[in-house]
């Protein structure tokens, strides 16, 4: 994910940017039944992370409807895999009212155009060995004192 992250950093999208759209990309709620594939079955349906597009409408942006993918489910149709969006990042203006005077100013925004699945994200936590104190040092004391007779 920092990966990703340096990469939004580069075309100026924050974080919350970045989790907005991510949070977005799903439907709720959730169905994730298989159904039935043909060969005319439309691709968002035959992914094992299927999706439906939706129209989002803003009146403060032009263009004011995009048409986005949204996430049937969080997790694949084969229950490995975490269903995550394909996030690609857009040009649009934005209007802002700046001095009392109306201006469209361009801006980059984040849109899911699909989704795929994914593996989970993994963390490594290291376990400690725990020390039992004076005891550890008596136990070693003791085998080394059998190894010697």
């Amino acid at each position: 994910m920092e990966s990703e992250l340096a990469y939004l950093d580069r075309l100026e999208i924050t974080k919350s940017h970045y989790m907005n759209a991510t949070r977005n990309a799903y439907s709720y709620p959730q169905s994730c039944e298989s159904s039935s594939v043909s060969l005319n079955t439309p691709l968002h349906r035959r992914t094992l992370c299927p999706w439906d597009y939706v129209q989002d409408y803003d009146e403060h942006r032009f263009p004011p409807v995009l048409t986005v993918a949204r996430c049937k489910c969080r997790n694949c149709l084969d229950e490995y895999h975490k269903c995550k969006p394909v996030l690609y990042s857009i040009h649009v203006l934005r209007r802002e009212c700046i001095d009392n005077t109306i201006r469209w100013i361009r801006r980059t925004q984040l849109i899911s155009v699909a989704c795929t699945c994914s593996r989970p994200s993994l963390v490594h936590v290291k376990r400690k060995k725990k020390w039992k104190g004076l005891a550890d040092v008596l136990e070693f004391r003791k085998l080394t004192d059998e190894d010697v007779l």
